[in-house]
């Protein structure tokens, strides 16, 4: 098999130096879906992935990558964290600490002070891709053991950037810099499991900001950097129809691995549902049709990339779950679909946190720099002098403003979450999925994760 795949994979690469196009071998170009499953030949769909994500592009952050995970094992780099350090970590990245305070913290910043730099460094490459041998026999074996890792390097960075020392800005500026390039190269990928670690980056860096700007570690020109920075890498994160392709195609990619032309191979299915979904097969398929079930695939799929293509938003976030529903009852009768196909709407529910937190943050921060130039809080948004404001201070969950208002201390702003409603600045930091729902408070900056909590004074 690896003779044959190698001798295809050559064929490839002498048919792309004649002109011929992929196309010719099931590996066409539409960026909205994969290339189509239909049995009386074999689709490639690790060369559709390596140049879905890789086409053109030069400076490659990969090889920094590799070595925050040496071998394809996460624990070899950093180990297991024990409860007490990561939440001092959380703590630490917070807020601005010092060595006596959390030893264990400092200690721990210095023994991967090598796995910190790789990320850095990784961070000024252009772009990011995985260059795929032809030991990759199917697009579920891609692995992606090192974004495991690329969280835990995160959050190490946010902690260090907080260290007491001077020029403390500076050092925060950089390291949102290095984190949101991160997150950029990860969401090239265009894998699911890699956006979600990219949009965990994002997060981080949100919520730092925020902590910084209720601690008064920013101010005048730092927060109009800061702005820019946001600004600049927007698309974080990117929209859900970036992932929906190769979700897709690991899907057809599955059925066509347990099929010899058009019929079940059991050998080949025990293998996979065992092997490689650590499943088991619950008396074998009895009935398995693979033309029934990629057709339901590809419904699924173009249903859902008809949603991610609209802009993340409540009411998508809705048509999203309905779909999920629809989908689970549709491959009710394929084992295979129900092991390797997840319900995805919580991944799209995160997206829609992350990407309305951006926008509140990047509001935040236009208040705070309308303050240092006017001297006094701005009476609306409408007075911020933000590119696209328009966009910017519309609520994803409201689909109006985000709720703003000034006080007698300050001023509040907030979004309405995912219960719909407005629940006058009362903060739940699961975004209105806690029993008795809530808002998200972006400010006042709140220091309890009680989804009760009321918004502290400045």
């Amino acid at each position: 098999m690896a003779n044959r795949i190698i001798t295809r994979s050559l064929f490839y690469s002498v048919a792309v130096l004649l002109g011929i196009s992929r196309a010719t071998f099931g590996l066409g170009d539409d960026g909205d879906r994969p290339p189509p499953l239909t049995f009386d030949r074999h689709v490639d769909y690790v060369a559709w992935y390596t140049r879905h994500v890789s086409d053109r592009k030069t400076d490659n952050a990969f090889a920094e990558y590799t070595k925050l995970c040496p071998n394809g094992d996460p624990a070899a780099a950093l180990g297991e964290l024990d409860e007490s350090l990561s939440k001092n970590l959380k703590i630490a990245g917070s807020r601005v600490w010092d060595r006596e305070e959390f030893p264990d913290v400092f200690k721990y910043l210095d023994a991967h002070s090598a796995e910190i730099a790789a990320l850095q460094r990784a961070a000024r490459h252009k772009h990011f891709w995985q260059p795929l041998t032809t030991d990759e026999l199917a697009l579920w074996q891609v692995p992606t053991e090192y974004a495991t890792n690329c969280r835990t390097i995160a959050r190490a960075l946010t902690a260090q950037s907080t260290l007491m020392r001077d020029n403390q800005s500076t050092h925060l500026l950089a390291t949102w810099d290095t984190l949101l390039r991160h997150a950029d190269h990860l969401n090239e990928g265009r894998q699911l499991i890699l956006g979600l670690v990219a949009a965990g980056q994002t997060n981080l860096v949100d919520v730092q900001v925020m902590s910084c700007l209720g601690h008064g570690l920013l101010g005048g020109a730092e927060i109009s950097t800061c702005q820019r920075l946001l600004a600049k890498h927007g698309n974080c994160p990117p929209p859900y129809s970036t992932f929906v392709p190769v979700e897709w195609a690991r899907q057809l990619d599955a059925i066509q691995f347990v099929c010899t032309k058009a019929k079940l191979d059991p050998d080949r299915y025990s293998f996979f549902v065992n092997q490689i979904a650590k499943a088991s097969v619950e008396g074998g398929e009895q009935v398995f049709d693979p033309v029934q079930a990629r057709n339901a695939v590809n419904k699924y799929f173009e249903d859902m990339m008809a949603i991610a293509k609209r802009p993340y938003s409540l009411q998508n976030c809705l048509a999203f779950e309905s779909l999920d529903d629809e989908a689970q009852m549709r491959f009710a009768k394929f084992q295979l679909l129900r092991i390797t196909i997840p319900k995805l709407t919580r991944s799209y529910q995160l997206m829609l946190r992350v990407y309305t937190e951006r926008k509140g943050t990047i509001l935040l921060l236009g208040v705070h720099d309308f303050r240092s130039q006017h001297g006094n809080w701005p009476k609306s948004l409408s007075e911020l002098k933000i590119k696209n404001l328009s966009a910017l201070r519309t609520d994803p969950y409201s689909e109006k403003d985000f709720r703003y208002s000034i006080r007698e201390n300050g001023f509040t702003l907030y979004s309405i979450g995912a219960d719909g409603k407005d629940d006058k600045g009362r903060h739940d930091p699961k975004w209105g999925e806690s029993e008795g729902g809530g808002d998200y408070v972006f400010w006042p900056v709140q220091d309890t994760p009680s989804a009760t909590s009321k918004p502290r004074g400045e």
